[in-house]
């Protein structure tokens, strides 16, 4: 059986909602065995719906669902964008157009397990150093800690321990966002290991805390979203959202900017 997903005109951590649910059903199973996702109303995209839908595919592959593209225009700019950032290289036949190239103030989407995180990481800091910013990349070593830890809190041998990646620099805004989106047990789950909550805010409002780890091995105490809150929004006046969908889902998405100007 095959099913068409629309994507909205606009995709961005607003929209992917419907998105995933149309996906995936409150038993947390592919809708279909075959799913088709029609982008002819797609004009937008933020990096953090790109990753969600790099994601959704990864989760259905994982589960012998083939996931295919309709309404593609390599004439529409959001189309251009995704191309330009290897998308459908990665999802499809191949790009959308022969000429693509990936643009200087972005990185190609991709999927990054926490065991090969410190390896991408190594990739990325001089890009963003020294091509973006204009620094060089020891003093973003923060930056790269908190970028790790992460990837720290997607691990988990008993779900998924993959992330799917997107890097952009605004060159007018001064700021960089990073989105990445997984499929693992999410932020309650893991605290209700070891602590004891009664609701997704308390759990959050724990995780936060100094010191605090849902690792009963302690491997990143003392650091974590603590650590991650305390550089990215203290310190160098970013911002971080963290978004989950449905109870049933536990799909957790997380997006972080972070201002050039504090690292200069």
């Amino acid at each position: 059986m095959a099913l068409t997903v629309p994507l909205p005109s606009t995709f961005d951590l607003t929209t992917m909602y419907a998105v995933i649910d149309a996906t995936i059903d409150g038993r947390l199973c592919p809708r279909a065995s075959r799913i088709n996702y029609d982008f002819s109303r797609l004009r937008w995209v933020a990096p953090d719906g790109m990753t969600v839908l790099s994601n959704l595919l990864e989760w259905l592959k994982k589960r012998d669902v083939h996931g295919s593209f309709k309404g593609c225009n390599s004439k529409t700019a959001a189309h251009q964008y995704m191309d330009n950032c290897g998308f459908f290289e990665e999802y499809s036949d191949g790009p959308l157009r022969e000429r693509n190239a990936m643009r200087s103030t972005t990185q190609h989407i991709r999927k990054v397990a926490c065991s090969g995180s410190v390896e991408w990481l190594d990739q990325l800091m001089p890009w963003l150093a020294e091509d973006c910013i204009g620094t060089n990349k020891g003093t973003l070593a923060e930056f790269k800690t908190c970028l790790r830890e992460i990837f720290l809190n997607i691990e988990d041998p008993s779900t998924e321990d993959i992330g799917c990646v997107h890097v952009q620099w605004y060159p007018k805004g001064g700021y960089v966002h990073v989105s990445i989106s997984d499929f693992g047990v999410g932020i309650p789950t893991e605290i209700g290991r070891v602590y004891e909550i009664n609701s997704d805010a308390h759990a959050l409002a724990i995780a936060v805390r100094e010191g605090i780890s849902s690792k009963r091995n302690g491997r990143n105490r003392d650091a974590g979203l603590a650590y991650l809150l305390d550089n990215a929004v203290s310190r160098y006046g970013g911002r971080v959202a963290i978004h989950r969908t449905a109870e049933s889902l536990n799909a957790p998405n997380l997006r972080a900017n972070w201002r050039r100007r504090r690292f200069a």
